[in-house]
Formats: C-alpha cells, sequence, structure tokens
C-alpha cells in the first residue's frame, strides 16, 4: 500500500524581514548616537580652543531607517571649513566616519543569528 507523505512550506519572509529592519533601525540609532557625541566632543573643543561661546546642540533626525545629524546654525559650515579669517575646526566630517564604522560594525556583529533569535527560526 502507497503512503502519501505532504511536505509543508512556511514562509519567514514577512517575520524575518521585519526583525532585520528592527536590526538595521537599531544599528542606525546607535550610529546616530555616537556621531553626535563624537560632534558635540569636536565642537566643545573647538570652543575651548578658540574662546567661542558656540550653541551645543547637535540634532538628530529619523527618516524611517535612515538618520542624520545637523548643527541647526547657518554659521556651522564656516566653522567645518573655515574661512578667510577663521581656521577650519571639522566637527561634522569625523562625526560622519565615525558614525558610517559604528554602523559597518553593529551590522556585521552575528546579523545572520540575531535574525534567527529574534524571529524564532532554527534553520534557514
Amino acid at each position: 500500500m502507497a503512503t502519501k507523505s505532504r511536505v509543508v512550506l512556511t514562509s519567514n519572509f514577512a517575520k524575518v524581514k521585519r526583525v532585520a529592519d528592527e536590526f538595521v533601525e537599531d544599528a542606525v540609532g546607535k550610529a546616530l548616537d555616537e556621531g553626535e557625541a563624537e560632534a558635540e566632543k569636536r565642537l566643545e573643543r573647538a570652543n575651548n580652543a578658540f574662546g567661542w561661546n558656540l550653541p551645543m546642540e547637535i540634532e538628530q533626525d529619523r527618516f524611517g531607517m535612515d538618520g542624520r545629524i545637523s548643527y541647526p546654525e547657518f554659521y556651522g559650515i564656516f566653522f567645518e571649513y573655515g574661512s578667510v579669517h577663521l581656521p577650519a575646526a571639522p566637527f561634522m566630517r569625523p562625526a560622519h566616519r565615525r558614525m558610517r564604522k559604528r554602523f559597518v560594525d553593529e551590522m556585521q556583529d552575528d546579523f545572520e543569528g540575531w535574525i534567527r533569535r529574534k524571529a524564532g527560526i532554527r534553520r534557514w
């Protein structure tokens, strides 16, 4: 007598996508926090070295899975790149480099294992 066997395929794509999105958003948040701290540190260092009294507010903007930091004062560009009468004191470019490094480091830290644990998947 022939036996019938059934194969049931279950798609975990929606769950994996949701969990991966959460992972990326978390990595972006950590990178933004580190970039903001670096920009504030460098801005304060320039503030103390030159005797300025600059506002220290670096703003974070989130756009879904994207993010950016910004300095709301219009004259920030003169401090970043310098001018004829002012030496450059970059604070956003080093913060951007630090943010990129942190994001890449976060994404390389056991991404597949993290998704498997959060989504409850034993094997692909």
